[in-house]
């Protein structure tokens, strides 16, 4: 190991415990689940919000907003400090918009012709110094690896799964979302999904009955 080097000797229990890759728009946390690598994928835009929530209701009037902030300058200038703060929360306006969880994209990746399904040396990384997620086990005395990096110049995450076992792997990927599907997909090589995202999510400190709405 080296000093840019996190490593683990078992799979992630939960989201705190995943490890985090990204570029900046694309984010993921990878799992590292020895039978189905579970890899959590957020995207920049994806937001909630529309023309129709950002004009909803409460708008700050402009006299409303000129009178805050001179009472605000006010206070300021007398050192009430706190009747400042209460006059520019005058100037908020509902609430903001959710960043979203994207996608979950699973990959399983069996030996299924194993003599023995016993994993051993398992080992998940991330190296800070490349921005990358290793996974490596052995199973049948033979290597399984996975490598996940997210490029800042092509804009893609980039996954590589590969063994020493004669036997090979079984592979498959499903693709899910929280967000409403709108349609799925696949042709040789390829599988796609699309997604429509909410045009208003309240914050759970509003009471709301339908906090998503489309």
């Amino acid at each position: 190991m080296t000093s840019d080097e996190l490593w683990f000797d078992r799979p992630a229990n939960n989201w705190l415990e995943a490890l985090p890759l990204g570029n900046g728009r694309i984010g993921v946390m990878a799992h590292g689940a020895v039978e189905v690598e579970h890899l959590q994928v957020n995207d920049g835009t994806a937001w909630s919000g529309s023309l129709n929530s950002e004009y909803a209701g409460a708008v700050v009037d402009a006299d409303t907003a000129a009178a805050a902030i001179s009472a605000a300058r006010g206070a300021v200038v007398a050192e009430e400090f706190d009747e400042a703060v209460r006059q520019l929360q005058r100037l908020q306006h509902r609430h903001s918009q959710s960043y979203l969880p994207f996608a979950d994209l699973r990959i399983s990746s069996a030996v299924t012709g194993a003599a023995s399904m016993d994993v051993t040396e398992y080992r998940r990384s991330l190296d800070l110094a490349s921005a990358s997620y290793s996974l490596t086990y052995r199973v049948d005395g033979q290597d399984v690896r996975r490598h996940v990096f997210i490029s800042h110049p092509d804009d893609v995450g980039v996954v590589t799964i590969g063994t020493d076992h004669p036997a090979g792997l079984d592979l498959s990927i499903t693709l899910s979302s929280l967000l409403r599907i709108t349609g799925t997909g696949n042709t040789p090589g390829e599988a796609w999904m699309t997604l429509r995202l909410p045009s208003d999510v309240t914050p759970t400190h509003d009471e709301c009955e339908e906090p998503v709405s489309y």
